[in-house]
């Protein structure tokens, strides 16, 4: 009887994981199918890493900002301007293309070692041109005039979106693609949609009869901006979670008076760095929220759900949106944490 149970069990283990290997490789071909032709060029004929699958030059892409941008040739030497591409650069094994990056490019590790050019908002035109870039990746936080602004200088910049998570996935194979990684960037969009579907599997499990209601806070002092169009609030709503920052007004100062009475959060998550998570708690500031006489008698405070994660998940672009993922989750629904 024992074996008859046990033999079922793993027949319906293997039944599950092939189906999600074959909800994988259907959103993979899809994926593929949308981006932009032609294929076929080796870039071992230029000198850099050959992939199983390349691209044809010159190579069109309309960005962003709706710019028409054009490259003739394979890059060479690239820039990031923005942390979540340097990571995915660094992902897709790509990083002996990086010339520079930003003072905000903190990971990984390596990526600090690289020249600066300025921050993830400003750059330094000066610093850039010194380091005769073929191609400079950058996202929308940096305004347009930036990029017309690099463009007449005789600089190729493109305008990531960077902004919903399946056009992040679409940014990883493009840049993937422009520095003959696609393999591996395929590899990277398959992991990461893999542990998403999982994790709102799980969560529907749960069968709970209303939504959880979040908020975000940074550093205590005001209230983490996640804008209609990013990512973090997406996967909030696939969490079966309502993000209360909707119900802010933007004209009240301070902190607590911008919540409209009775939001009344489930969870309270508090995006950190690593360095001030330390020092608030040793000072006792994250016990503090508790008195905040918006939220003091909220479900959040009662049932002590006040959640810290490290704030530099929240700009990853790369592998560690697993790790955002999996926190956040984690944090709206903690009776799911041992299920990863």
């Amino acid at each position: 009887m024992f074996d008859m149970w046990s033999s079922k069990y793993v027949s319906a283990k293997i039944d599950k994981r092939l189906q999600y290997y074959l909800i994988g490789c259907f959103f993979g071909c899809i994926l593929l199918a949308i981006l932009p032709k032609p294929f076929n060029v080796n870039r071992s004929a230029t000198g850099g890493r050959s992939s199983s699958l390349n691209i044809d030059y010159p190579f069109i892409y309309t960005d962003g900002y709706q710019r028409t941008i054009e490259l003739d040739d394979p890059p060479k030497r690239i820039i990031s301007l923005a942390p979540g591409i340097t990571e995915i650069v660094y992902d897709i094994n790509a990083s002996e293309y990086l010339v520079a990056n930003t003072l905000d490019c903190k990971y990984p590790k390596e990526a600090r070692n690289l020249p600066k050019v300025g921050s993830s908002v400003r750059s330094n035109y000066e610093n850039i041109l010194q380091y005769k870039p073929d191609l400079i990746l950058g996202d929308l936080l940096r305004p347009s005039l930036e990029y017309k602004q690099m463009a007449d200088l005789g600089l190729t910049a493109i305008a990531m979106q960077q902004n919903h998570l399946d056009v992040i996935l679409h940014d990883i194979l493009i840049v993937g693609k422009l520095l003959g990684q696609l393999d591996t960037a395929m590899q990277l969009v398959l992991k990461i949609k893999t542990q998403r579907d999982l994790i709102i599997e799980r969560i529907s499990l749960l069968e709970k009869s209303k939504p959880v209601r979040v908020i975000f806070l940074y550093d205590l002092e005001q209230l983490e901006i996640v804008q209609s169009d990013l990512w973090i609030k997406e996967f909030v709503t696939l969490c079966q979670a309502i993000n209360i920052t909707d119900e802010i007004s933007e004209e009240t100062s301070p902190l607590t008076l911008r919540l409209r009475e009775g939001s009344n959060p489930d969870v309270i998550i508090l995006a950190l760095s690593l360095e001030n998570k330390a020092l608030f708690k040793k000072e006792g500031k994250i016990d503090e929220i508790s008195n905040y006489s918006v939220w003091k008698n909220s479900n959040a405070v009662r049932h002590n759900q006040i959640i810290t994660i490290d704030k530099d998940l929240l700009s990853s672009s790369g592998l560690r949106m697993i790790v955002a993922m999996n926190a956040i989750a984690r944090a709206i629904h903690p009776e799911i944490s041992l299920a990863f």
